[in-house]
This record gives structure tokens, sequence and C-alpha cells, in this order.
């Protein structure tokens, strides 16, 4: 990924742990959800479609093949349509989050992008005071320094949504991070 804008590959998460994060963040029907770098918007698209569903979803996408992909999609049509859905053709990083009127984010990024967006995240958080609730929850790996308010396993058994067999017959397990303005150190 050397001299180019991206910061990591494109690794889409499992659907079920996209579901489990929207689950742990807690998002609800007064939310703005955003996903930075969401790569084919699935995280989104899971939450739009859960019992309760965010206000809207935001998703910034660097790559504008996967954001012709995401527009393409049979799923996000009446999302995009309907306004609860957007997604920005955008570096996450030259993103004004306090602009996006977020009230919680879900982010599938390596550490070196967690550590990058960590001063605009500080930001975010501590934008309004903490009035309004915001809380990120990061899917695999943590922010490095800040203290979570909660963690959890979250494991996929092979053979579930054709889920290959990996790491034995137990499965594989992916952790979840939740963070609010208290998280930082």
């Amino acid at each position: 990924m050397d001299n180019t804008a991206f910061i990591a590959p494109y690794v889409p998460c499992h659907p079920d742990v996209g579901a489990a994060a929207v689950s742990f963040a807690r998002v609800s029907s007064q939310d703005v959800l955003v996903d930075l770098g969401c790569g084919d918007a699935r995280v989104l698209l899971s939450a739009l479609s859960s019992t309760t569903p965010p206000q809207r979803c935001i998703g910034v996408e660097l790559d504008p093949h996967l954001v012709e992909h995401i527009q393409s999609l049979p799923e996000a049509k009446p999302h995009i349509d309907s306004s609860t859905l957007t997604i920005l053709e955008q570096d996450m990083f030259k993103v004004n989050l306090s602009d996006l009127k977020a009230t919680a984010m879900i982010l599938y990024l390596l550490p070196a992008g967690l550590e990058k967006l960590k001063s605009q995240l500080e930001t975010w958080l501590r934008d309004d005071g903490g009035a309004q609730k915001k809380r990120i929850v990061t899917i695999t790996y943590s922010i490095t320094g800040w203290e979570p308010h909660h963690a959890k396993q979250t494991f996929l058994e092979p053979g579930v949504r054709k889920l290959a067999p990996m790491g034995g017959s137990s499965g594989i397990s992916q952790w979840l991070f939740y963070y609010d303005v208290t998280s930082i150190r």
C-alpha cells in the first residue's frame, strides 16, 4: 500500500461480526451511524436491516470501485434513494467528523489506521462534552492507549453462513471493543 492514499487493503468483515458490532454499539433509531473505511458497506446495511435501524448511516470510502459497487447493490438502493444511507467517496483522514453529526461509529481498521485516526476520534468524542453519548466500536483491534468501556469476543462456528473451518473445529473469533469519552487516556 506504499505510495498510495490507501492505508490497508479491503478486507470485509464476516456478516455475523458486523451484526454483532451493531448490536454491541447499541445502535438505535436515534443514531447516525458512521463507518470510516466502509468497504462494501456491509456493516451499515446490517444496521439498516436490524430491528432498531439507525436514523441514518454514513459510509466513508476512498476506493471509487467500492463506492460504485455499493451504489449498485440491490439492498443498498432503497436506502440510498431514501437518504438513510449516504456513501462519501473521501479520504477518512480528511473528513470533518463533527460535520457528519454521528452519534455512533463502527470501525474495522488495522491498528495503523486506528492510530492515525485517534486524534480525530478524540476530538469527535469530546466535541460536545460527552452530552450525546457518542460511542465507537472497533472490530478485532483496540485503540492503543485507550481503555475500552467494554470488550466482547464473538464466535463464528464452522459451517455457519458457509464459513470454512479455520483454526480447528472450534471456528474463529473476533473481538469487539466499545469506547466512549471516558475511554480516552
